[in-house]
């Protein structure tokens, strides 16, 4: 018989991807569980042993806050820039060349 190895092959290659499929779905899942979890154990993380004043927690959050916010800023202002150079260019293309 003439197609005996394309069968095989064929059955070998589902063999594979149904493997592939699961290996695929369980290394979602763990990724999943470690980030409904936080990612690491309290026994890992030994900054969760210290005694942090409310005071100091407060100004480190605030220093987060205003870090986070210059970035979104700073990001924003970039996008921005290159919108309107590049409307510029689109323009120049459209209406001079």
């Amino acid at each position: 018989m003439g197609g005996e190895g394309h069968i095989l092959d064929m059955i070998n290659r589902m063999k594979n991807n149904a493997a592939s499929k699961k290996a695929h779905k369980e290394q979602r899942e763990k990724l999943m569980d470690a980030y409904r979890t936080g990612g690491h154990s309290i026994e890992q993380n030994q900054i969760r042993d210290l005694d942090i004043s409310k005071e100091n927690l407060e100004k480190i959050k605030e220093k987060i806050r205003i870090k986070l916010t210059h970035e979104q800023t700073s990001r924003m202002i970039y996008s921005i820039v290159l919108t309107f150079i590049l409307s510029l260019v689109i323009f120049y293309l459209l209406f001079f060349y």
